[in-house]
């Protein structure tokens, strides 16, 4: 009834609950959340409506919602709310004391600034010391990987060096790195000009996008750095964001006959629609597949477990 009423004057429904009054089992309270405002002409004429079929009538305070991305354009606001230390440097960075290198860094960063979703990352021209810097650092981990890092991102990596994207001799550029890990994924990598809060990173992923920054470590510490940096974000997570992990459709028929290995990450993920669709659909394959001379039932009360036959 409720959804022809709504309907009748155009407007979406988008939240009902119902409750019956605990003191008149013959009366109801229904709570409905609807698009539009209150006082539009369509809102106005459904409320009277709505009138007279309700013994009582109230306008409830509207939900508070926070403010959080809903589209990959949105991502322009939160790029720029880096943390204290996005474009100051702390004192305990090597580059503190390195005017010229902060003033090329605050440079690189206001590129990354200047990005708005849906453009092509602009490109870097790097300089010699920042490119002697990628390469000596590229030398020592490209010696460790074989032996320390997983296999995944050993066949990601050479996948990238195949393609010439990544390579001792060069910085990569953002744009090219985006071109690969995209057509294998999905990802992109979009400029940030330094730390954010876990909040607004975890809000780009949803869209697939991961927050990168652009500008290297000081040359003096090659092998350190106190925040983010092009290495970090290139040898460190970019290439994982490449490797297609594979996921299907929640259905424990496919999951009972899925190979997991203990020792290695996961080749599978299973999604489900809800935590209620996960449970249903398993409940069902119990009853359907796992036949016992037996039930069992959980008194939480007691903590033990009852057995009949």
């Amino acid at each position: 009834m409720w959804q022809a009423i709504f309907a009748a004057y155009n407007v979406n429904i988008t939240e009902i609950r119902s409750s019956p009054d605990p003191l008149d089992l013959r009366k109801m309270t229904v709570s409905i959340s609807f698009e539009g405002e209150w006082e539009s002409e369509n809102a106005t004429q459904l409320i009277d409506r709505l009138g007279s079929y309700c013994v009582a009538f109230t306008r409830g305070s509207p939900a508070d919602v926070p403010w959080f991305p809903r589209s990959p354009e949105d991502l322009d606001r939160i790029a720029s709310h880096t943390l204290d230390a996005g474009k100051d440097l702390e004192a305990d960075h090597p580059g503190f004391h390195d005017v010229i290198y902060r003033k090329r860094r605050q440079e690189i960063a206001s590129c990354a600034e200047n990005h708005k979703a849906g453009r092509a990352v602009g490109i870097i021209d790097y300089t010699p010391r920042e490119t002697a810097t990628w390469k000596h650092v590229w030398g020592i981990l490209t010696d460790l990987y074989p032996t320390l890092a997983c296999n995944e991102y050993n066949e990601v990596l050479a996948g990238l060096r195949d393609a010439r994207v990544y390579g001792p001799d060069t910085i990569p550029q953002v744009a090219e790195v985006n071109e690969y890990i995209k057509a294998k994924t999905g990802f992109t990598l979009r400029p940030v000009p330094g730390l954010l809060s876990a909040r607004d990173f975890m809000n780009a992923l949803a869209f697939r996008t991961f927050f990168s920054t652009q500008y290297i470590r000081h040359h003096s510490a090659p092998l350190y750095t106190p925040e983010p940096d092009v290495v970090h974000e290139l040898l460190g997570h970019a290439p994982l964001l490449a490797n297609p992990l594979e996921v299907r459709q929640w259905r424990p028929e496919d999951a009972a006959q899925q190979d997991f290995p203990i020792t290695t990450y996961q080749p599978v993920l299973f999604v489900a629609e809800s935590l209620k669709d996960a449970r249903d659909s398993l409940l069902r394959y119990i009853q359907n597949h796992i036949h016992k001379p037996f039930a069992t039932r959980y008194d939480n009360a007691t903590r033990t477990l009852h057995v009949s036959t």
